[in-house]
Order: C-alpha cells, then structure tokens, then sequence
C-alpha cells in the first residue's frame, strides 16, 4: 500500500474516531437533555431530534404553507422526561414498525377531535438508535487498528507486510510482490542444544 494512500485511511479513521467520541457523548446527552432541530419550509415541516437513545428524523406535510415569519431553521433544547417515549412522541399511526431500536412510523399528527372535511397532515418518522451510529463510525478506526497490528506482527515475523511472503531469505525486497519492508526483518532464531560426545 502506498504512503500516500495509507495516510488517507489514516486520517479518514481518525476524523471516524473523532465522530465516535462525538456521538457517545450525544448517546448520553440524549438521556437528560431533549435536543431538536426543526425546518419550516412553505407547508412542509422537517426535524431531526435526539431524546432518549435515539436519534428521529421526521417530515410533515401540512395542508396550508407557513406564514413567512414562521418559515426558517430553529434549535431547541429542553429537558428529558422519563414520560418522553416513542409512544408518547407521535400521534395517530397508520404503520409502525420497530426493531432493536429502529422504527418507522407513518401516521396523521392531527391531535384530538377529526372533524369533518378536515385536511390531514402525514408524517413519516425514521428512528436510527444511538447504538447503531456509535459501531458505524467505530468500525473503521478499530479496522485501521487491527491491520497495523497485524502489519507490525508481520514485520517482527520477517514477513512481507502486503502479502505475507517469508522475507528472511530475501530481507530488501519481497520477490512475490515486490514491497520494499519498513523495518529488516529478524533473523531466525537457532532452537535446540549442543551435544558433546
């Protein structure tokens, strides 16, 4: 592998370690701390929140456009309750479909009485759990990880860090593939003992 391209994986799972590190500490803030960005554009309505280990992501389609005073991107921040559930999040459902912490929900966020002739208002709400983001991004890093362990082994073991092939006949260059190592390979180590006769 070349340098150039090994720094690039390198700094690719460095900048994925430091989004780990970010989302376990959004994982825990989601316990005490209600965080929730909201978008309102002509009569759709799009947010994305993170409250008690997940992260929601929902879009509304409303019958009449926002006033334009209303209209923009708004942050919030409140407190978490124990009451604040997925049941409790979301209104009249026509699906709802939930694993390991995943859901999607389709449903009318109308509240209380439907009258007649009254407009609905859908939504569709993708839940993504904390837990599942935080392997994502550490997948990478702990791959980056284990394949320097394994190139550091090979070199201590005299073989080639790219493909393997035994180098301590061969300690400048690989003949298989033509990689030049980092480090000389050791020399074998003599085992057994003298006889004396």
């Amino acid at each position: 592998m070349s340098r150039l391209l090994r720094w690039a994986f390198d700094g690719a799972a460095a900048i994925s370690a430091l989004l780990l590190v970010g989302s376990c500490v959004l994982w825990s803030r989601s316990y005490w701390r209600y965080d929730l960005w909201l978008d309102k554009q002509r009569a759709v309505q799009t947010s994305i929140s993170s409250i008690r280990g997940g992260v929601h992501i929902v879009r509304t389609n409303w019958a009449v456009p926002f006033p334009p005073s209303d209209q923009g991107s708004h942050w919030y921040t409140m407190p978490t309750f124990p009451f604040d559930t997925l049941d409790s999040q979301y209104g009249s459902r026509t699906r709802d479909w939930r694993l390991a912490g995943f859901a999607w929900i389709e449903g009318d966020a109308r509240e209380g009485a439907f009258y007649p002739g009254e407009p609905r208002v859908p939504y569709r709400a993708v839940v993504v759990p904390w837990w599942f983001i935080v392997v994502f991004f550490a997948a990478f890093p702990l791959a980056r990880l284990a394949s320097r362990l394994r190139r550091g082994r090979m070199n201590a073991d005299g073989r080639c860090p790219s493909c393997g092939y035994d180098l301590r006949a061969t300690p400048d260059r690989c003949p298989e593939c033509g990689a030049v190592p980092t480090a000389r390979p050791l020399k074998p180590k003599v085992t057994g003992k003298w006889i004396r006769r």
